[in-house]
């Protein structure tokens, strides 16, 4: 698959996760475990363990780290003003 918006929007989606919550979406032991979870695992609902968190960050964060790019939101802007709304 060629590179896209969507790619550009899994990739800012991956480090806005780890950027607010202090570790990567993904992190498999090995970089085939690593390559599976990516392929294969939904992101982990960290509102479940972080208080501060609101429960609409998993939301967001699901659909914009969905495996089928179509899934994804329609642009990096959208994805960026939702997630700043949640935690605003």
């Amino acid at each position: 698959m060629a590179p896209s918006a969507a790619t550009d929007e899994y990739a800012l989606a991956c480090t806005a996760f780890e950027l607010i919550t202090g570790s990567p979406p993904f992190n498999g032991t090995t970089s085939i475990d690593l390559i599976d979870e990516q392929l294969h695992a939904p992101p982990p609902k960290l509102s479940r363990k972080i208080d501060w968190l609101p429960h609409a960050f998993d939301s967001i964060m699901s659909k914009a780290l969905a495996k089928t790019p179509d899934n994804r939101y329609e642009s990096c802007s959208e994805f960026i003003a939702l997630i700043t709304r949640a935690l605003y």
